[in-house]
């Protein structure tokens, strides 16, 4: 199977004073919460052969917030 995924950053800087920031930012990784599929069972004697039983992580959301003096 192939892989298609889409990340996505949103940020926002914020000026508290002449020489402090503030920033907030959000990262979505697999913005669209595509599956990714693991590789098909390659064992031949498996009753599952030829399977995909497994899948990776769905979308994660990352937030972090920076002060900058």
């Amino acid at each position: 199977p192939g892989i298609k995924t889409f990340d996505l950053m949103a940020a926002r800087t914020q000026v508290i004073k002449e020489r402090v920031n503030v920033q907030f930012r959000a990262e979505f990784f697999n913005a669209f919460n595509t599956p990714q599929f693991n590789a098909p069972n390659g064992s031949v004697v498996a009753t599952s052969f030829g399977q995909i039983t497994g899948a990776a992580q769905a979308r994660q959301i990352q937030m972090g917030i920076r002060l900058s003096f």
